[in-house]
C-alpha cells in the first residue's frame, strides 16, 4: 500500500498560523499595552463573522420573516402562559389547563360518594392532573371532586400515596422552568422588533435574540421532561389508587397529554422556528445600506504575514 499523500500547503498554513501566534505572543510580552487594541480587533472580527451567518434572501425579506417571528413569539407566550395557569389551585383552571388526562376505560364504572350525602353516588369518567391540583370529572365534564397535590399523600380520604407525593414535588420544579420560559419570551419579543428593520438591527441583536429563543425552548423542554419523567410516567393505571373513601368500582385509567403539556410542546416548536430565523438572517452591517451588496468582512488581526514566516 502506498503511503498517504501529504498536502504541503496545509502544513505550510499550519506552520504559518503557529508562527503568527508566536509572534503575537512575543509582541504582547514586549508591548503589553497592545492587549486592549488586540482584544478589540478580535471582538470586532468575531461579531462580524457571527452577524454575517445566514442567507442574503432572508436579509432582503426580513420584514416578512420578523413579522412571522413576532407571531411565533406571541403564540408561544400565550401557550406557555395558559399552561402556567395550571399552577393556580383552582378547580376550573385545573380542568381547562391540565397537563395530563386520565380516562376510565369504556365498560367500566367508577362512582364517588357525594361529600354531603354518602348514600348518593356520582360516576367519574375522567381525571385531569395540573401542576398544583387534580380534578375528578363526570360524563358531563362537571367537577365531582377537587384536591391539591400537596394534600393527597397525607389525606386519608384518598388512596394516592407515593405517586401523588412525587407529582407534588415535581410540580414546583416545573413551575420555575415555565416561569423562566415566559420571562424569556417577553424579552425576546422586545428585541425581535429591533431586528425587523435594517436601520435598527445589529450583530449584537442577532446574538441576543438567538440566545433568548434558544434558552426559551431549552427551559420549555426541561419542564416537559421533568413532568413526564417524575410524574406523568409514574401515574398508576389502577384507578383505585386515586379513589376516595367509599368509592365503588375497579377501573383502569388510560392517560393522554392534555392542554397545558401540549401548549408547552407547541411553544418549543415556535421557539425553534424563531431561533432559525434569527440565525439564518444576517445583520444589515454586512451589507451596503443602498445596494444591499455584501461588504468585505474585517480580517482577524495579523502581526506578521504568512510569507514572512520561514517554513
Amino acid at each position: 500500500m502506498s503511503p498517504p499523500r501529504t498536502d504541503s500547503s496545509l502544513i505550510g498554513k499550519g506552520i504559518g498560523g503557529l508562527g503568527r501566534s508566536l509572534s503575537m505572543a512575543k509582541d504582547l510580552a514586549t508591548n503589553p499595552e497592545n492587549m486592549g487594541s488586540l482584544a478589540e480587533d478580535l471582538r470586532a472580527g468575531m461579531w462580524a463573522r457571527a452577524g454575517s451567518m445566514g442567507f442574503e434572501l432572508f436579509h432582503h425579506n426580513r420584514g416578512g420573516l420578523y413579522s412571522a417571528s413576532q407571531l411565533f413569539d406571541l403564540a408561544s407566550f400565550v401557550l406557555v402562559f395558559l399552561a402556567l395557569l395550571s399552577i393556580v389551585p383552582d378547580q376550573t383552571l385545573t380542568k381547562q389547563t391540565s397537563w395530563i388526562k386520565g380516562e376510565v376505560n369504556s365498560g367500566q364504572t367508577w362512582k364517588f360518594p357525594d361529600p354531603q350525602a354518602a348514600s348518593n353516588f356520582t360516576e367519574v369518567t375522567a381525571v385531569k392532573f395540573g401542576l398544583s391540583s387534580v380534578v375528578f370529572l363526570d360524563k358531563d365534564d362537571a367537577v365531582v371532586r377537587y384536591a391539591e397535590w400537596s394534600d393527597l399523600p397525607n389525606n386519608p380520604t384518598y388512596n394516592c400515596g407515593t405517586e401523588c407525593a412525587n407529582c407534588s414535588a415535581v410540580g414546583k420544579d416545573v413551575r420555575v422552568s415555565v416561569i423562566v420560559s415566559v420571562c424569556l419570551l417577553c424579552v425576546a419579543m422586545l428585541f425581535s422588533q429591533k431586528r425587523k428593520s435594517k436601520e435598527t438591527d445589529s450583530h449584537h441583536y442577532k446574538f441576543i435574540c438567538s440566545g433568548l429563543a434558544g434558552l426559551a425552548s431549552l427551559f420549555s423542554i426541561v419542564s416537559l421532561i421533568q413532568f413526564r419523567s417524575k410524574c406523568g410516567d409514574d401515574l398508576p393505571t389502577d384507578g383505585t389508587q386515586f379513589s376516595v373513601a367509599g368509592a365503588t368500582g375497579a377501573v383502569t385509567l388510560k392517560y393522554s397529554l392534555s392542554t397545558g403539556y401540549l401548549g408547552v410542546l407547541l411553544n418549543v416548536l415556535f421557539s425553534l422556528l424563531t431561533l432559525f430565523i434569527h440565525i439564518l438572517t444576517p445583520s444589515p452591517a454586512c451589507f451596503d445600506d443602498d445596494r444591499y451588496e455584501e461588504k468585505e468582512l474585517p480580517d482577524l488581526p495579523k502581526v506578521v504575514d504568512e510569507d514572512d514566516v520561514a517554513l
